[in-house]
Formats: structure tokens, sequence, C-alpha cells
């Protein structure tokens, strides 16, 4: 009895197991599928949304239209911020880093070049913006913006400049 009880489930595992093969059209299924979720680009939806929030957003504030990003930034205190400085409305970010040191040297340069009110921020992922000047009014933030892109001392690739826009003074 205990010898057919076991050749019964030697068989049952046996089919079960074969059961559970993968083969070429559940490839092909899955294969399928990720293409109808992949963009243009290549990405699927969920990175596209991802990489796209981003990048820089025309936003109409009052009469002017500037590229925002807002997003929660702190002042970073290692960073060598001249003393008493704060981080106001709109930012004009011209370089975001992964390491402290690199976003550092950019703040000194651009305050040895005529932005000595340059400051680092940083944000929940540890990405260090490089804000040459900030301001509390939208129209004096075009014109520190248009400012930057015309300085010729600094060396600017696509999306930068942009206005960075703390998520704190958003209501």
């Amino acid at each position: 009895m205990k010898t057919k009880i076991l050749i019964l489930l030697t068989v049952l595992a046996t089919i079960i197991i074969g059961g559970c093969k993968t083969n070429e059209n559940n490839y092909r299924e899955a294969y399928l599928k990720a293409r109808e979720r992949a963009t243009d680009t290549g990405d699927s939806t969920t990175t596209a949304d991802l990489r796209s929030s981003l990048e820089p957003k025309m936003l109409k504030i009052g009469d002017v239209e500037l590229p925002v990003i807002t997003q929660h930034v702190a002042l970073s205190k290692e960073a060598g911020n001249p003393e008493g400085s704060s981080m106001l409305r709109y930012g004009v970010v011209v370089g975001k880093f992964k390491q402290i040191f690199n976003a550092r040297s950019m703040r000194e340069r651009l305050a040895a070049n005529g932005y000595p009110e340059a400051i680092v921020v940083y944000n929940g992922s540890q990405e260090y913006f490089v804000v040459a000047c900030s301001t509390s009014v939208p129209a004096e933030a075009a014109t520190l913006l248009d400012k930057v892109r015309a300085d010729t001392s600094l060396t600017l690739r696509d999306p930068y400049p942009y206005i960075l826009r703390p998520a704190m003074y958003i209501r």
C-alpha cells in the first residue's frame, strides 16, 4: 500500500513540476507586455514619468513664465555657504551634483566670478544643487535667469539654468 501511495505521489509531483516549466510562449507573452509598457525612449512608463518629473516645466507665475522644478531642499551646512545665506522662493540653479565636493567647488568659483550670494542646497536624495542667485519675486527671477544665461564666464548645458522652487514655499 505504501508503495502505491509513493508511486502516486511521484507521478503527481512529476506532473506538477513538468507543468511549471517556462516555454517560449511564456517568454513571448512577457516580452509583448514589456513592449506595450515601453515608451518611445525605451523606458517603462514609470521610469519615463520619474525622468520627466526631474526636468524643468514651464510655469506661468503672474505675468512671467519660468522653467521650474519644485523640490524639498535645505541649505547645506557642509558646502561652505556664506554666513547668513538663505534660499529664497526662486533660485537660479546652474549645476547639480551627487558629491558635495563638486558642488562646493562650483559655488566657490561662482563666488569668485561675481556671484557672492551663490549657495548649495540639497534634497532627500542627497543631490546637491548649486544656486547662483535667488529672489522672492518672479519678475526678478526671470531677470536673474537671463543674466545667468548671458554670462559667458559660465559654461552651462541643458537643462541649466532653471528655477528651483523649494517646496516649503508652495501654498
